[in-house]
């Protein structure tokens, strides 16, 4: 099986969209750490939002965390006040990678 290739064109439209979207959504941050490739398909959080993506670049991505970080993400975004996750912090996740693909996908095709 050959390694897959992971281009920079592909990779940097998201951590700028990450970037962008906590700056502006959810009014915190948001710093790239160390890259890596996953290799395998488990997520290590508690909580991961996931979007296919097609088109140029084919994949997946996830936005993935911690269940404290997750509950405390989601209160600032839609402005709740939760102390356990809820359906409205799945949704708001879910809603969160999705906000993240679509402005990363608009570099992708430019």
């Amino acid at each position: 099986m050959s390694k897959p290739t992971i281009r920079v064109e592909h990779v940097n439209p998201f951590i700028q969209s990450t970037m962008e979207t906590f700056k502006k959504m959810v009014g915190v941050e948001a710093k790239p750490g160390k890259l890596e490739m996953k290799r395998d398909s488990g997520l290590g959080y508690d909580i991961s939002g996931i979007i296919g993506i097609s088109g140029n670049a084919k994949g997946m991505i996830s936005l993935s965390f911690p269940r404290d970080t997750a509950i405390k993400v989601t209160n600032k975004f839609v402005g709740m006040d939760n102390t356990d996750i809820s359906d409205d912090t799945i949704d708001a996740i879910g809603e969160l990678a999705n906000i993240i693909a679509g402005y990363a996908k608009k570099e992708l095709t430019s």
